[in-house]
């Protein structure tokens, strides 16, 4: 009889690396579905997340001896391949098993001005639940190393405030020059409650950057600044950067009152750009008045907006796509390749998030919303066909499609004055935690946007 097997033998290293090539592979995709329109957090939960647990779980019981043969071959082969999801990953990897004595290569991953890898090692460090990883990266962000190299600071400061927290140092790297570390500590500013951070913030709402004035306009709306209110109002109507156009209208939408409902209505109705157009169908999806449906109607049957209008339909409505006869399948793309010298071999292939809308059938659709159109259309704002309230909000952000949930959890963030701030790009059983830990009674109906401006 063969003796039994010794649990203090090495690992089936073969078995380790399938962890990690599987991990990197789900990871990716609970990423992507964070965005999806037909994932809920429920649905992520048991599909994906769990997976990823389950790598994790796999690569620790491998324990710190996988570091050598596993893990850091992996994790150093990124540094030539560029890729975020690898990144994101074997970074991911390093913090579960390696001590922090060893954590020095993701340093100098952050320093390299590689923008993928300072995502994918970034995001890790969101995600990431070693003892002591907060503190470390209070630690990194104040040392003199880091102070030389805003790329290494902005990803430090960045993941910290993904974590829930702001740097000891926030006030001084909110006067930094560099627009890429200015960005990442008005973000970072959200988490933030004193004055001196508070007067420094408003000093960037009018940057010439638009990033960083995006950045400092969510943290001055979550900290009730008058400012940032008008900012974004500005931002929204009067500068038309497509960079941060979505974004701009997003604010106006959730937060704004019926007059600016209208203004924003009434821009959707004159608008002929298709690149604004979709922007601003999202928009008129997230501020929920009826009206809004009666003007998404006429991009129904467009390729590239019909998408887009039927989700204005199915947030503010209520409506989802298991009415199958209201939905019709996308068109397959054509087979083949095109000639060489018209390919754009550097052309970007990855679907966005609108690319995953259903399609709608434009006839049948419209005769679905003419039949309860005089029952909805003097309604006040709706969430998912019921009146807007904190509980719906709620309600919503657990259990709707993950791609609206970010724009959700702003307003939610807004409307509390920051006592609700939920990551809606973290662990699923994150945010669940977060939400139940949310009373309704923080939130407020109105604007409240009232406080001083530091």
């Amino acid at each position: 009889m063969p003796a039994a097997r010794s649990l203090s033998r090495s690992p089936l290293w073969p078995v380790v690396e399938r962890h990690l090539d599987e991990l990197e592979a789900t990871l990716e995709a609970w990423h992507d579905g964070l965005d999806a329109p037909d994932f809920n957090l429920g649905g992520l939960a048991e599909l994906l997340e769990s997976r990823v647990e389950l790598h994790l779980d796999g690569l620790r019981v491998a324990g710190p001896a996988a570091l050598e043969p596993v893990i850091w071959p992996m994790f150093f082969s990124m540094f030539e391949t560029a890729d975020e999801s690898r990144a994101a990953a074997a970074s991911l990897a390093v913090l579960t098993l390696a001590p922090t004595s060893a954590w020095g290569p993701l340093l100098d991953a952050l320093g390299g001005n590689d923008d993928a890898l300072t995502s994918g090692v970034t995001r890790a460090l969101c995600l990431a639940q070693p003892a002591g990883l907060d503190g470390w990266l209070q630690t990194q962000i104040a040392a003199p190393e880091s102070e030389a190299q805003p790329h290494r600071l902005a990803g430090l400061v960045r993941a910290l405030a993904d974590r829930g927290g702001s740097p000891r140092e926030l006030t001084t790297l909110l006067t930094r020059p560099e627009p890429e570390l200015l960005g990442a500590a008005a973000y970072a500013a959200r988490h933030a409650r004193d004055p001196a951070s508070a007067h420094a913030l408003a000093a960037l709402l009018d940057h010439q950057d638009p990033r960083v004035r995006a950045e400092a306009i969510e943290s001055g709306l979550i900290r009730q600044q008058r400012s940032a209110w008008a900012a974004a109002q500005a931002m929204a109507f009067e500068q038309h950067d497509p960079s941060t156009r979505r974004r701009a209208l997003t604010w106006v939408a959730a937060i704004g009152d019926i007059e600016l409902h209208e203004r924003l209505l009434a821009r959707l109705g004159a608008c002929g750009d298709a690149l604004e157009l979709a922007d601003l169908l999202w928009a008129a999806s997230v501020c929920g008045r009826p009206a809004a449906v009666d003007l998404a109607l006429a991009h129904l049957g467009d390729a590239k907006l019909g998408p887009l209008a039927g989700e204005v339909i199915c947030a503010i409505t209520g409506l989802t796509g298991e009415e199958e006869q209201l939905w019709q399948d996308r068109p397959l793309a054509e087979d083949g390749l095109p000639p060489l010298a018209l390919d754009d071999l550097d052309a970007d292939l990855t679907l966005s998030s609108d690319d995953l809308l259903p399609m709608p059938e434009p006839v049948a659709l419209a005769q679905w919303w003419t039949q309860r159109r005089a029952d909805l259309l003097s309604a006040p704002r709706l969430l998912a066909g019921q009146p807007w309230s904190s509980s719906n909000l709620l309600e919503q952000l657990r259990h709707g499609p993950l791609r609206r949930n970010h724009a959700l959890g702003l307003e939610l963030a807004v409307r509390s004055a920051g006592l609700a701030q939920v990551n809606t790009r973290t662990w699923v059983a994150q945010q669940v935690r977060a939400l139940g830990a949310t009373s309704s009674d923080t939130i407020t109906l109105v604007r409240g946007l009232g406080v001083q401006d530091g």
